[in-house]
C-alpha cells in the first residue's frame, strides 16, 4: 500500500514539475516520430533551447511574448513551438491556441503531430492531470476538463480568430502565405497585448518582400542598432545547428568558401556543407544557400521563376537603405501659382530628388480602379525618371479613383518641368486618367503610334498600351537597364515588387506578381523606362543644344538662333519612327 502511495506521490510531483518546467515536460512527456519513423522522446537541440530561453526572458520581463524567427531548414523550430503550445494548453485552463500553416497539407500535418503528442502523453501524466480528448474535429483539438483548445488552419482558409480571444498563436512558414497582411490583421486583433499571450512567427525566407520580410528586417535592424521593438527577431543560420556536421573521411579535402572564413567553422561543419551541396543540390551552391542560409541576406534570396535576378535586387535593396527621401504631397493655391511640395510622413508622393531647371523628366503611370475588394486595394502607381541619367527621382502610390489620380499626375508632371506622362490605357481606368489630363490642359502626354488599316497611315493615340507582347518587351528592357545601371531605382517598395515578379507558369509565357503580391510599381517603372529610352536621344540632343548655345553666346551671340522646342524635337523623333522590329505595328 505504501509503495503504491509513494509511486502516486512521485507521479504527482513529476506532473507538477512538468507543468512548471517546459524543458522537463518536453523531454519526458512529449513523444515524436524521428526521421527514421521511430517513436522517441523529444530531445531539445540547441536551437530549440535558444527559442525557449527567449520565451522565458520575455515572460520574466512581464511582456507579451512576441518572437519572429528566420531559419534554415529542419532545425526543429516548429516542433518545439508545437510542444510549447501543448504545454500551455495543459497547464492553464481555457487556453485558446491557433496554429496557421501556409497550405492545407501542412495544416493537416501540424494537426496530426499535435494529435500524436496528446495521445502519447505518458500514462502517469494523463492520470494525474486527467487528460481526455473531448473531441477531435477536422480543424480543432479540445481537451475535456481543462477547457483548452487548439485550432489548426491554413492561410488558404477562412480568417482565424474572428469569434474568440486567442492566447497563443503560431504562424508557420509565414513568408509563403497568400495574403499575409490580411490574415495577420484578423489574427492579431484577437490576441490581447497582455503578458500571458504568445505569438510565434517563423519561416524560411521567400524573397525580400511581404509581411514576414518587412517584420523581420525591421526588428532585426532595430536590434543591430541597439533598439527593441515588440518582436524579438531570431536568426538561425545553418551552421549553428548541432546536427549539421559530419566526420571527415580520410583523404577528403575540405574547402572553406571565402565568405565563411571569418566564422572559423570546424572541418566537420564545412564537410557537411560540402557533402550536402554535392549530393542533394547537384553542386548548386546558390540552391543550397536558399535552403540553408548563412546570412540574413542569403535567406531572403529567391531564384525559382524570378524575372529579376534576386542577388541584384537584394544588393540594390541594401544600397537604398541609406538614400534620403521625403514623403509628402503637392499643392498650389491657384492654377497660376507655383507648385509646392509639402513634406508629410506617410503621404502618397515620395521625392528622392526635386526637379532641376533645364532637366528633362518622363513619367510612367499605371492606373488602378481605387476600389478595395476583400480588403485588397487596386492602387495607382507612377514613377518619375530623369530622362538622361535614368534615375528614379520621385514615386507616387495612391488608392484613389482615376480622376483624383490624374489630378496628382498633373501636379507631378508640371512640377517636374512639364514631364512627358505615359499613362497605361489598356483598361478603362487609364483612359479616364489620360482623358482628364488632356481635357484639363496637360499637353505633354505620350502618344503611341498605331497603324490605321482604314487609312493605311500611322496615327497617334494617347497613352501606353500594355499587351502580352509589349509587357514582356518593356519588362525585358527594364531588366537589362537595371543590370547595366541605365536605370537607377531608389524606391524600396519598387524593388520588393521586383523580387516577386515572376514567370507565372512553366507552361505559360505570362509574367506578373506571385499570388498575394502586387506589380503596379514594376509596371509604372517599366513604362517610364521605356519612354525614357524613346526620348533619351531627344533629351541628349536638348542638353547638347543648350551647351552649344551657351558656348555660342560667349563667342558670337548675335548669330545664335532660338533652340528648337522640346515638343518639336519629340515630334521629329516620332515622325521618323518606323515599324518596330520586335513589336511590329503595335497598339
Amino acid at each position: 500500500m505504501s509503495r503504491v502511495k509513494n509511486k502516486t506521490d512521485l507521479y504527482i510531483a513529476a506532473t507538477q514539475r512538468a507543468l512548471q518546467d517546459f524543458e522537463y515536460f518536453a523531454e519526458r512527456c512529449v513523444f515524436i516520430r524521428n526521421k527514421l519513423g521511430e517513436v522517441v522522446p523529444l530531445k531539445l537541440n540547441n536551437v530549440q533551447r535558444s527559442i525557449i530561453k527567449e520565451v522565458a526572458a520575455q515572460e520574466r520581463a512581464g511582456k507579451p511574448v512576441r518572437i519572429i524567427i528566420l531559419k534554415a531548414r529542419q532545425m526543429g523550430v516548429s516542433t518545439v513551438i508545437q510542444a510549447y503550445i501543448l504545454w500551455r494548453m495543459l497547464r492553464g485552463n481555457n487556453v485558446n491556441a491557433v496554429e496557421l500553416a501556409h497550405e492545407k497539407e501542412a495544416a493537416r500535418a501540424i494537426l496530426d503531430i499535435n494529435r500524436f503528442a496528446i495521445r502519447n502523453l505518458p500514462g502517469w501524466f494523463r492520470a494525474v492531470k486527467q487528460v481526455k480528448e473531448e473531441y477531435f474535429t477536422k480543424y480543432e483539438i479540445s481537451l475535456a476538463g481543462i477547457g483548452s483548445s487548439l485550432t489548426v488552419t491554413s492561410s488558404e482558409g477562412k480568417e482565424p480568430g474572428r469569434s474568440r480571444t486567442i492566447h497563443v498563436a503560431h504562424l508557420s512558414e509565414c513568408a509563403f502565405y497568400e495574403d499575409a497582411e490580411k490574415i495577420s490583421r484578423a489574427l492579431f486583433a484577437a490576441i490581447p497585448k497582455t503578458p500571458n499571450t504568445v505569438i510565434f512567427i517563423e519561416s524560411t525566407g521567400n524573397g525580400p518582400a511581404g509581411l514576414f520580410y518587412n517584420m523581420f528586417t525591421r526588428s532585426w535592424k532595430a536590434q543591430q542598432a541597439g533598439r527593441e521593438l515588440a518582436y524579438k527577431a531570431l536568426f538561425y543560420p545553418w551552421y549553428v545547428h548541432d546536427e549539421y556536421q559530419m566526420p571527415v573521411p580520410d583523404g577528403v579535402v575540405v574547402e572553406c568558401p571565402p565568405e565563411l572564413e571569418h566564422l572559423h567553422l570546424s572541418k566537420e561543419r564545412l564537410y557537411w556543407r560540402q557533402w550536402v551541396i554535392e549530393n542533394e543540390f547537384e553542386g548548386d551552391d546558390d540552391a543550397f544557400k536558399l535552403e540553408y542560409p548563412a546570412t540574413v541576406e542569403e535567406a531572403f534570396l529567391r531564384k525559382d521563376s524570378n524575372l529579376f535576378r534576386p542577388e541584384a535586387v537584394l544588393k540594390r535593396l541594401q544600397e537604398v537603405e541609406n538614400i534620403p527621401y521625403q514623403d509628402g504631397f503637392l499643392t498650389r493655391k491657384t492654377m497660376d501659382s507655383p507648385i509646392e511640395f509639402v513634406p508629410q510622413s506617410g503621404e502618397r508622393f515620395r521625392v528622392f530628388k526635386p526637379p532641376e531647371a533645364g532637366r528633362m523628366y518622363v513619367i510612367g503611370a499605371d492606373t488602378g480602379s481605387g476600389v478595395v475588394v476583400n480588403r485588397v486595394g487596386d492602387f495607382s502607381s507612377a514613377d518619375v525618371l530623369d530622362a538622361v541619367t535614368g534615375e528614379q527621382v520621385a514615386h507616387l502610390h495612391m488608392l484613389a479613383e482615376p480622376t483624383s489620380y490624374a489630378q496628382d499626375l498633373f501636379l507631378l508632371g508640371t512640377w517636374y518641368n512639364n514631364a512627358m506622362i505615359a499613362v497605361e490605357v489598356t483598361d478603362g481606368h487609364g483612359l479616364s486618367a489620360v482623358n482628364w489630363l488632356r481635357d484639363n490642359g496637360y499637353y505633354s502626354l505620350y502618344q503611341r503610334r498605331v497603324y490605321d488599316k482604314l487609312t493605311n497611315q500611322w496615327v497617334g493615340k494617347l497613352g501606353w498600351s500594355t499587351t502580352k507582347k509589349t509587357k514582356k518587351f518593356i519588362v525585358d528592357n527594364l531588366r537589362s537597364d537595371f543590370y547595366n545601371s541605365l536605370v537607377i531605382i531608389n524606391n524600396k517598395e519598387t524593388l520588393q515588387e521586383m523580387s516577386t515578379f515572376v514567370r507565372l507558369s512553366d507552361k505559360s509565357d505570362e509574367i506578373g506578381a506571385v499570388s498575394g503580391a502586387k506589380d503596379d510599381r514594376v509596371m509604372s517603372l517599366a513604362i517610364a523606362n521605356q519612354i525614357r529610352r524613346e526620348v533619351s536621344a531627344v533629351a541628349a540632343a536638348q542638353a547638347q543644344q543648350q551647351q552649344q548655345q551657351q558656348q555660342a553666346l560667349q563667342n558670337t551671340p548675335e548669330e545664335v538662333g532660338q533652340p528648337i522646342p522640346l515638343a518639336a524635337l519629340i515630334r521629329q523623333q516620332y515622325a521618323q519612327r518606323q515599324e518596330h522590329p520586335i513589336l511590329g505595328r503595335y497598339a
